[in-house]
């Protein structure tokens, strides 16, 4: 019996094109059997091209997902897969899923690496249809990256090598893309729109990057939808990244020109629940818009006000968490643009540096609370060294705001040539609380800042600084302070105090007015009750100016 052209392709090791398995693309027929006949042939091969033809704008209907082989390239060439309005609700065979694509080979423990995948888009869409799903409707993600179905810590990592790019990830279940556990992975232009829960999540991985893509339109909690139309509670953000356990990381997780808006929660939060996880997280380029909106209730949602993006680490303990924010913009939000966050633990390896981001037409609807402070930094415990360099914040057009940056327990922040746009009502305050109750010191930033702050011993050795080149022990309680940075003019102030361990009387610093220049100054340490120059352990002073 002569062979058929689609035989002939099938057994040749050719790819493995889902029409030639039975797969019609009309939109109509269920074509989940047809397509998971492909992935097994790939399987039994031990790798290999799955297509999907798109000759006549073909839409693949399917009733469950597919389990994903190792050595595998998924070419949609800008088809449609959508789910039927029943998805994952009746028996699915082995190697299906309730997901459409799910990155893993199910078996834990793993006997070897797996992964090797790529999806080229090309333009396609993944339809959930989540809004359209009748009878009780199953979470389900649309893309799945996870080494096991129950991972454990011999196979974290092991899930490697993976590209996904160019396609529309829309009305999934759960979760639009999911990531636990993988390395190497390239996301490149993908759009996730409509997701139930999160649009974009990362719970643990290394070396992950994501390039022009868009998480916009999240559901979340929102109790404006019928109750089944919801998400799970305290959802809703664009972009989700929280490690679990503590054999878990988040290393070398990097977000370049990737946008989220009009989502109902955060549009990126960086969260740690509780493990002591380690942690690099960078944003490069990134717009976040509109946290706390609703599509279906045009307008700003009463309750939705987590920042557009928010850091929060609750238990960094022992290992390192460093997070990079570079020329981001956050642009409207009933909340904060940028929110940084600090429950308990110690966090003494902690760093955040968040460099030139502009914070435009936030706290809308602000009634002068620091809980709606453009940029707000609440820290309730621990020592993490935060800097914020070089921000911009632009006060919504319909509204005065009462504060700029709002921070508490100011340890080891340093705030670097802020610049104020638009109209604030304190300027220049520092004081206790929102109203005096909260323990929050609020700063006005319009220029009037901290210029050089420096804490130095009796010798002039520097214990920690900024703005200061050195200090010179001129004698006993006489010193010189060099500047990095020259001041405008003279016309600046110091504060400063001096005390010893020995002794618990503060002594006074006087400063030589004739030694008072804009590249420098001297100053004189005197004992309050003799009047003599004396050298002091701790020597502490700020420099203030317009």
């Amino acid at each position: 019996m002569a062979l058929t052209k689609a035989h002939n392709r099938i057994i040749s090791g050719a790819p493995a094109n889902v029409k030639d398995y039975g797969a019609t693309g009309d939109g109509v027929t269920d074509d989940s059997s047809s397509i998971l006949a492909a992935f097994n042939h790939v399987r039994t091969q031990g790798g290999g091209v799955v297509e999907f033809p798109n000759t006549n704008n073909e839409q693949y209907l399917i009733s469950y997902g597919f389990r994903v082989p190792s050595n595998c390239v998924i070419n949609l060439n800008g088809c449609t897969i959508k789910a039927t309005t029943t998805f994952a609700q009746g028996t699915i065979p082995t190697n299906g899923v309730s997901g459409f694509f799910v990155l893993n080979e199910q078996t834990a423990p793993l006997a070897a690496d797996t992964g090797n995948i790529t999806i080229n888009g090309d333009g396609a869409t993944l339809d959930g249809r989540r809004d359209e799903q009748t009878g009780t409707i199953g979470g389900y993600s649309l893309i799945k990256m996870e080494t096991t179905d129950s991972p454990v810590e011999a196979d974290y990592l092991r899930l490697k090598n993976i590209v996904v790019r160019d396609l529309t990830l829309e009305r999934s279940g759960y979760d639009g893309l999911y990531i636990a556990g993988a390395k190497n992975v390239v996301i490149q232009n993908v759009d996730v729109k409509y997701a139930l829960r999160i649009g974009i999540v990362v719970i643990a991985g290394e070396d992950i990057s994501f390039e022009n893509c868009e998480a916009n339109y999240t559901v979340g909690d929102n109790s404006n939808l019928p109750a089944d139309m919801q998400g799970p509670g305290n959802s809703g953000e664009g972009y989700w990244n929280e490690p679990n356990d503590s054999w878990q990381t988040l290393n070398n997780i990097s977000y370049s020109n990737c946008r989220a808006s009009y989502n109902f929660q955060a549009g990126w939060k960086i969260y740690n629940a509780g493990a002591d996880t380690e942690m690099k997280i960078t944003l490069n380029d990134c717009y976040s818009s509109y946290a706390g909106w609703d599509d279906t209730v045009p307008g700003l949602i009463a309750g939705a006000v987590d920042p557009l993006y928010q850091i929060q680490l609750s238990s960094i303990g022992t290992k390192e968490a460093l997070i990079v924010m570079n020329n981001c913009v956050a642009d409207n939000c009933r909340g904060s643009g940028l929110g940084i966050h600090r429950g308990s633990g110690a966090g003494i390896h902690q760093r955040i540096i968040v460099n030139n981001i502009t914070v435009m037409n936030c706290c809308l609807n602000n009634s002068d609370s620091i809980n709606r402070a453009p940029i707000k930094i609440p820290l309730a415990t621990g020592t993490p060294l935060i800097h914020i360099n070089n921000p911009v914040i632009i006060a919504p057009t319909a509204n005065t705001l009462g504060y700029g940056i709002a921070i508490n327990t100011p340890t080891n922040i340093r705030l670097v040539n802020p610049v104020y746009i638009g109209t604030f009502t304190n300027k220049a305050v520092i004081s206790n609380g929102d109203n005096g109750s909260n323990g929050y010191i609020l700063i006005d930033l319009d220029g009037q800042v901290c210029k050089t702050f420096v804490n130095f011993d009796a010798t002039g050795t520097i214990r920690d600084d900024f703005n200061v080149n050195s200090i010179t022990d001129l004698g006993v309680g006489y010193y010189q302070l060099d500047f990095d940075n020259a001041m405008p003019d003279v016309n600046y102030v110091i504060n400063a105090l001096a005390s010893t361990p020995q002794s618990d009387r503060v002594r006074a610093v006087s400063v030589r007015s004739d030694r008072w220049l804009t590249t420098y100054f001297r100053m004189y340490v005197e004992d309050v009750s003799t009047g003599a120059y004396v050298d002091s352990d701790n020597v502490a002073l700020s420099v203030f100016r317009n």
